[in-house]
């Protein structure tokens, strides 16, 4: 009985066909070297990427990247923002702790430095000039020199009259009641960064003067001309936090403001 005969005869009992395939039987144990290797290469296809699909890929990723990475640099400068922020809300903490002490004064301009005096207040142990680099709430983490520990300056300025719009510095302690609006009147702010600015560093080593960490004169506000002109001798910084900078006010309470819209009367000790 030939092959042809053995097929017709099995397809009439219901049994499978018997097919050669490459010289070997299907349904054998073994499988012809053709149909292996195209087994083998269809495989090979599904598990492999094209050049073209892998730059597909690629530039989706690039396109989220540059879609997240402005989140999460505002979001890191948020959170520098809101350091500073309870940097100053310590800081009027040790304000107050140290007007309770001392009678209601509080330190103003040099002599004795401010910075110095607080110190036992915010970490320290002793007021001494050596001890600022210790105190880690004088630090700004958006300042941007590296090397800067000092990143406040305090309100050093008083008035003649309350129509005085110039002003003159004044030093040593001062009563906290002279402030007649403290709510509203700033005693810290953040410190400009610039060549004429001195450098406080973390080895106890003043960079420049060593007096220039107060304000009390309109030049050394960040606008002058109504918030149009950038003052040369600013102290106070620009644009410290996004368009403004944080401050710290005589009552303790800490805020941000935006710089072009800073006056004289916020530094104003006497208001009538």
């Amino acid at each position: 009985m030939n092959q042809t005969r053995v097929n017709r005869h099995l397809c009439r009992r219901g049994a499978p066909a018997v097919r050669k395939l490459g010289g070997t039987e299907a349904g054998a144990p073994g499988r012809s070297v053709e149909f292996t290797a195209l087994l083998h290469a269809k495989h090979r296809r599904v598990g492999a990427f094209t050049l073209i699909e892998l730059l597909v890929v690629i530039a989706i990723i690039a396109i989220l990247a540059a879609m997240l990475l402005p989140a999460l640099s505002k979001a890191k400068e948020k959170g520098k923002k809101t350091y500073c922020y309870n940097n100053l809300k310590q800081m009027g903490l040790a304000m107050i702790m140290y007007a309770e002490d001392s009678g209601g004064r509080i330190p103003r301009g040099n002599e004795p430095y401010w910075w110095q005096l607080y110190i036992p207040f915010l970490g320290g142990t002793r007021a001494s000039r050596d001890q600022y680099g210790r105190v880690k709430v004088y630090t700004c983490p958006s300042y941007p020199n590296n090397s800067q520990v000092m990143c406040y300056v305090v309100n050093a300025w008083q008035f003649s009259t309350p129509r005085d719009m110039t002003g003159s510095e004044i030093t040593g302690l001062s009563r906290v009641s002279r402030v007649q609006q403290p709510v509203d009147t700033i005693y810290f702010a953040d410190n400009e960064s610039a060549s004429w600015r001195p450098i406080f560093t973390a080895t106890n080593f003043v960079i420049g003067s060593i007096d220039l960490n107060d304000v009390w004169s309109p030049t050394h506000l960040p606008y002058t001309s109504a918030g149009r002109v950038l003052s040369s001798e600013r102290r106070v910084a620009a644009s410290r936090h996004g368009q403004g900078c944080n401050l710290m006010f005589f009552d303790g309470h800490a805020s941000w403001m935006n710089t072009r819209r800073m006056t004289v009367n916020d530094w104003r000790e006497q208001r009538y």
